[in-house]
């Protein structure tokens, strides 16, 4: 099929095109495998079900439907099932979709009913992929920006998953401790507050405030945010230069908190001293790659906080990251307990 026809296509299918001035959710990442495997994963039932959701079923063509459901112990129509209606396609190069949400979905998810969804494969090198995934068709208004932000989040998530499945590095593997990396970062500290204190510290933006950084955004849920805010005044790609982007991996109450983090800052970052820099076009087309756990276990009279951060490559830039993050996540405990021990001197407010 020709671009033109293909550009036809699109136009018939659908039917709310806008101006190129339109804003736009893009992301990119470059995954480790043959663009036909990578394809697969998109477009068929065993592709998609192995890396996206548990259910699914896939009906390849103009006007078939990619249908998905994140309840393992759903079938494919019940309740939460998510209708995506293929409107183009070329094999092993792109697809472009038009989602119908389940009911009970949230609102900022139906409101992106009206937008449209592309899926672009680009082969690197024979084994290597770049996809970039845009959603358009954005409207304006308070709605709309909910929305817009949803999906930002959302695909940045999902972009992630991708590439660690085709890394072996799902987060079920990473969590369970089933991959093995080049280095870890390892350090504990004992501080004299129970377990649920020392956990809400790590969890909850004002906790963080005292040992950490100066903002954060956090949700504490899996696949919510964990951002930490070095520099709110400054330009927006350097307020939160090592965790822009940063979702939660795990977190168990009380017990367990995992997140990634990425080990390379931005070159617009003007702070000095940091890991090594990367462009933003490097930074977004490769997902955060390193992960941090941290776990309490109550001790007689305190707490044992231990943080590990997996994820370290040897050569390269790598090489002045890993040590610089030995010594900086033994300041951020050290910082940690020294608030822990001044809360308890400060006694109950």
């Amino acid at each position: 099929m020709s671009s033109r026809m293909l550009a036809v296509l699109l136009a018939l299918a659908v039917p709310m095109m806008v101006c190129a001035e339109e804003r736009i959710v893009r992301h990119e990442a470059m995954v480790h495998a043959p663009v036909g495997a990578v394809w697969k994963a998109f477009t068929t039932r065993a592709g998609v079900e192995s890396w996206m959701v548990p259910v699914a079923e896939v009906d390849l063509r103009i006007g078939g439907t990619l249908q998905t459901n994140y309840n393992p112990q759903a079938k494919i129509g019940e309740a939460g099932t998510i209708v995506q209606h293929i409107l183009a396609y070329e094999p092993e190069r792109m697809l472009a979709t038009r989602f119908t949400a389940p009911e009970g979905a949230p609102a900022a998810a139906k409101k992106a009913q009206d937008t449209w969804t592309v899926y672009r494969f680009e082969p690197s090198g024979a084994q290597d992929t770049r996809v970039t995934v845009t959603m358009l068709g954005w409207g304006e208004g308070p709605e709309w920006d909910a929305s817009y932000d949803f999906f930002k989040r959302g695909n940045a998530w999902e972009m992630g998953e991708l590439v660690r499945h085709f890394a072996g590095r799902s987060r079920e593997d990473l969590m369970a401790g089933k991959v093995k990396t080049d280095r870890s970062v390892v350090i504990e500290k004992v501080v004299p507050i129970g377990a649920a204190k020392a956990f809400r510290m790590w969890t909850n933006e004002e906790g963080l405030k005292q040992f950490f950084s100066a903002a954060a955004n956090v949700d504490p849920w899996a696949g919510g945010r964990y951002e930490i805010i070095f520099d709110p005044k400054g330009e927006p790609e350097a307020r939160s230069a090592g965790s822009g982007g940063a979702k939660v991996l795990k977190l168990v109450p009380y017990s367990v908190l995992a997140f990634e983090w990425y080990p390379f800052q931005l070159d617009t970052f003007s702070g000095e001293g940091g890991p090594p820099r990367v462009s933003a076009a490097e930074r977004n087309t490769r997902p955060l790659p390193v992960w941090v756990e941290v776990t309490f276990t109550p001790t007689q009279g305190g707490t044992r906080v231990r943080l590990e951060s997996h994820g370290y490559r040897s050569g390269g830039k790598w090489d002045i990251a890993y040590p610089y993050f030995q010594n900086a996540w033994n300041v951020v405990m050290s910082r940690f307990e020294h608030a822990c021990k001044e809360a308890v001197a400060e006694g109950p407010k």
